[in-house]
């Protein structure tokens, strides 16, 4: 990935701010390179490496006597410069600021005694702010950013911010919101807090993600940030969090620093001062092999699985779902008082089945004992028998398919594309007189293309069905996913999205559907409730088809309390999801699962593609057994859920079912589904904010197990 340069070319200050890390450097660090120096740097890497951002940065750049020279020698260079200030001494150097693109510039508060504290010095608040104006005044094409940390009980009343954004509408400046990661965690304001205060003062968010918000009110920008980092309450303690350097840093003592708090170093002194290519281009390769390996919390030179020191204990990561709040506690006793037999359409049971229902503009929800029985129930109620054939994907959870058995049709299969899901392309070959149904599984909580089959279905006239099993919540081009087919089918089983432990549900439009479905499993009562008293079919209401597939009262209440947080809920996994694709993303070799265009994913577990060639070909059960034993228990290799195929039950059907022999052709292959199944691992998505540091880890142990495959041959 590309760097920025990062130039520290002071460790010296005019402030003393309590959570200044100073970028990993001594304090007593000598200036050893001069602006040549820093010309020939400059240029070397936008040569070679074809960098071409610089940011300077100290201590306080602005101290130094040659500052201008500095600027103006990497600025002739035609790269983008960005100096990071206190503002104190800008009016000492205005010239400087002729020379740059950037200044982002340090004000904790706009309170006088506060701000005093914060730097541990007296009365600079009022010159900051004079120089900022001048500097506005003089120049108006830079570029400048407020750089504000908040700090509970200092500067987070909303007073303050008031200020802060009046100053920066004021110099036409952006503001960034820093929240430290910090042991302290009551210290500092978390962003989330920040957030609803700024939406109270009308600013609109533009972009959203755990780690960082985008706000906007028309004329100011901010973003709120999190900073993963120990260095407010921390400083002096090398053992804290710490995410290694992504950028380049230079020291002022010429070596190239790779964490803010260890040792880890590459000199570059002496290459700089001869100017020497070669061993310039030498000492930098070797100081990225070495990125990311500096921190005991990142990387160790050993995996836990060759007996090093794992990332967090296996008890720690482990996925807990549902999280029973006292929401659901309560909900769950008040069920007890109530019932927990139901035989109709009434209770919790018609109440979740018609919000469900309504929040996927359906007209008609069934809830069922399973996931399984769900899909049964569809099966049965579009009539399948001998002779009909469903169109069904390769790659699924066995129970997409096992219920036609029950039937006498014939699941007809297809292969899938490089999402994991049904590759609608591939289904229109295998339509014939025969086919009654296309079943697809939106899988992982990926949509599929969900417009594409439902031409494909009204096409043949035939009826078009999804399994949602993994995708509460999901959309396709606006629409909710179960929205788009003739009836689909839910699993409140589990891990899924909404669980009651185990259940499912029905949904449909189609009351002919709807009332099979009735028949199907749930007798007497509910039959007599639902079913026309005119009809043929009522004669048969007291036994229905004589099996019984209703759900449990207790079950439905636990799902239905997750229910109503449903958008909530998805809301949070796609943040967590976006922790992971900026680790993932810096990572060769690793590749997250790209949905399609106008997808928005529920994400029941996301899933990681895996490049063995990357990795000096380590197999992909030895790199996930590493990643277990660091304390990511939950990565894994699906089991159950594989090419169909691949399992006995579709092999050889007649086993069980003697009214089949093969359903597969011994002859096809299901190419694209064995390389996704084979170079792809899964880990669940988190949902509740406060595990936001769990995921964290998680990555902190893909960095980890990846750096160290990748420069090890095993």
């Amino acid at each position: 990935m590309d760097k920025e340069l990062r130039l520290i070319i002071t460790r010296k200050c005019n402030y003393d701010c309590y959570f200044c890390h100073g970028e990993g450097v001594e304090k007593n660090a000598k200036e050893e390179f001069n602006s040549d120096d820093y010309e020939y740097l400059v240029d070397f890497c936008k040569r070679k490496y074809g960098w071409n951002t610089v940011t300077i940065t100290g201590g306080e750049p602005l101290v130094r006597n040659d500052i201008l020279d500095i600027v103006q020698k990497i600025k002739k260079l035609d790269v983008k410069t960005t100096i990071v200030s206190n503002g104190e001494l800008i009016d000492r150097n205005m010239s400087c600021f002729n020379e740059i693109d950037r200044l982002n510039v340090s004000i904790h508060s706009m309170n006088e005694d506060t701000y005093d504290s914060i730097i541990q010095r007296k009365n600079k608040l009022s010159k900051v702010i004079h120089n900022l104006s001048q500097l506005r005044n003089l120049n108006k094409k830079i570029d400048i950013r407020i750089n504000m940390t908040i700090v509970r009980g200092q500067n987070d009343d909303i007073e303050n911010m008031k200020k802060i954004i009046s100053l920066a509408k004021k110099v036409n400046a952006s503001i960034k919101i820093i929240e430290l990661f910090t042991d302290k965690k009551e210290q500092i304001v978390p962003i989330y807090e920040i957030k609803k205060e700024l939406i109270k003062l009308n600013f609109k968010v533009l972009e959203e993600y755990t780690h960082k918000i985008v706000l906007f009110d028309g004329t100011t920008k901010i973003i709120l940030s999190k900073i993963f980092c120990a260095a407010a309450n921390d400083r002096y303690n090398p053992n804290s969090y710490c995410n290694s350097f992504n950028d380049l840093f230079v020291s002022p003592d010429g070596v190239i620093k790779l964490c803010r708090y260890l040792k880890q170093e590459v000199s570059i002194k002496e290459e700089v001062k001869n100017r020497d290519d070669k061993g310039l281009e030498q000492k930098i390769n070797e100081a990225n092999k070495l990125l990311g390996k500096c921190c005991p919390m990142n990387t160790t030179n050993k995996l836990a699985i060759d007996g090093g020191t794992p990332i967090m204990s296996k008890e720690k990561g482990k996925f807990v779902h549902p999280k029973i709040t006292k929401e659901i506690e309560e909900a769950v006793i008040d069920q007890l008082h109530d019932t927990i037999s139901i035989y109709d359409n009434s209770n919790i049971f018609k109440k979740f089945e018609d919000e469900f229902a309504k929040y996927h503009n359906k007209k008609y929800g069934l809830v069922t004992s399973s996931g399984t029985s769900a899909l049964h129930s569809l099966y049965d109620a579009i009539g399948l028998k001998k002779g009909d054939e469903v169109i069904c994907p390769i790659y699924t959870f066995f129970a997409t398919v096992t219920p036609i058995f029950q039937t006498g049709a014939k699941p007809v299969f297809v292969d899938c594309d490089e999402t994991g899901n049904m590759d609608y392309k591939k289904v229109e070959e295998k339509i014939n007189n025969n086919t009654k149904a296309i079943m697809v599984t939106h899988m992982w909580g990926y949509p599929c293309k969900m417009d594409e089959l439902r031409k494909i279905a009204d096409k043949y006239g035939i009826y078009l069905l999804e399994d949602c099993s993994h995708a509460h919540g999901g959309e396709y081009k606006g629409r909710k996913l179960g929205e788009w087919s003739d009836a689909a089918a839910f699993s409140l089983q589990g891990n899924k999205i909404i669980t009651g432990g185990e259940g499912g549900i029905v949904i449909t439009n189609n009351k002919y559907i709807y009332k099979n479905c009735i028949l199907l499993g749930h007798y007497n009562k509910r039959c007599k409730q639902e079913i026309n008293p005119n009809s043929t079919d009522y004669k048969y209401a007291v036994t229905g088809k004589g099996l019984k597939l209703r759900a449990h009262p207790l079950a439905i209440r636990i799902a239905y309390e997750q229910f109503k947080h449903l958008d909530e809920i998805n809301k949070t996994k796609h943040d967590m999801v976006e922790i992971v694709r900026n680790t993932v993303d810096q990572i060769d070799g690793l590749s997250l699962n790209a949905p399609y265009d106008g997808s928005k994913c529920s994400y029941y577990a996301l899933i990681i593609k895996y490049d063995p060639s990357k990795f000096n070909n380590v197999p992909i059960e030895k790199f996930i057994k590493a990643l277990n034993e660091e304390g990511g228990v939950e990565f894994d290799k699906p089991g159950s859920t594989c090419p169909l195929n691949r399992l006995e039950l579709f092999k050889n059907p007649g086993y069980f079912f003697s009214s089949y022999d093969k359903i597969l052709d011994e002859n096809e292959k299901f190419e694209q589904a064995d390389k996704f199944y084979e170079n792809s691992f899964k880990i669940p998505v988190w949902y509740n904010k406060e595990d936001e540091e769990i995921v964290i880890k998680y990555c902190d142990i893909l960095k980890k197990v990846s750096n160290y495959y990748k420069n090890k041959e095993v």
